[in-house]
């Protein structure tokens, strides 16, 4: 292991990414992805390190269809990755489309995204800006899927949830959820399910508080991975 400080992931991260071919902002976004997911999950830079492994980020963006919402369901949004796939380069723009809609929606893409750490960073600052909860699904094995659910006072909750048994959550979605690899819903009532995994305000700032003490311990190798492409970003001239 090896101990460095919160500056350094965040900084790090972005030079990294931005080598990888990411634009300086979503570079900007992602390493606050990163940072978030090492200081309260300890797995941001490893789950960085693997999106770095999967090769340049594309330059082309993401493509949406809006469907029309029948009665009584909520309208779903379509996003096309294209080349994109993982956390970082689909899961926070996927995000921020459901936050930016004005009524409850699905928004659903077909690229890998695992329901990982570094998405509890884009969950909490879209149900902050939206002003209600938004969550995660995805990963459906044996009749249950994963899900990750952000609120506007900031509380995350994150656990395995039964499709037939919570009917509240998945009720006129379980036809998303079994084919697309990720939803993200808006508008969804947290007293829907139980047995999810919470943390709140008060313990990531007390985590917080006592990594800029001491700093964060982590693996050697990953931050040597990591490092070792940040350290790419200044190219002296020829």
């Amino acid at each position: 292991m090896i101990r460095v400080s919160i500056r350094e992931v965040r900084e790090y991260s972005y030079r990294a990414l931005v080598v990888a071919g990411a634009f300086p902002g979503e570079a900007a976004a992602a390493a606050e992805q990163v940072l978030h997911a090492e200081l309260y999950a300890g797995a941001g830079l490893a789950r960085l390190a693997v999106d770095l492994a999967s090769g340049p980020w594309p330059a082309d963006g993401l493509a949406c269809i809006r469907r029309p919402a029948r009665v009584g369901a909520r309208p779903v949004i379509e996003v096309d990755a294209r080349a994109r796939a993982g956390e970082l380069r689909v899961g926070l723009p996927v995000i921020e489309l459901a936050a930016g809609e004005p009524e409850p929606v699905a928004v659903v893409t077909s690229a890998v995204v695992p329901l990982s750490g570094l998405l509890n960073h884009a969950l909490l600052s879209a149900a902050r800006v939206a002003s209600t909860t938004v969550a995660a699904v995805g990963g459906i094995s044996r009749g249950a899927a994963e899900l990750r659910l952000a609120t506007a006072d900031g509380r995350l909750g994150q656990g395995s949830v039964d499709m037939a048994g919570d009917p509240p959550l998945l009720a006129g979605l379980g036809e998303l959820v079994e084919s697309y690899r990720l939803v993200v819903l808006t508008g969804v009532a947290v007293t829907a399910f139980g047995g999810l995994r919470w943390s709140d305000p008060g313990e990531r700032a007390e985590l917080r508080r006592t990594a800029a003490r001491r700093g964060l311990e982590v693996d050697r190798t990953t931050w040597q991975t990591v490092a070792a492409q940040a350290y790419r970003f200044l190219v002296p001239e020829s």
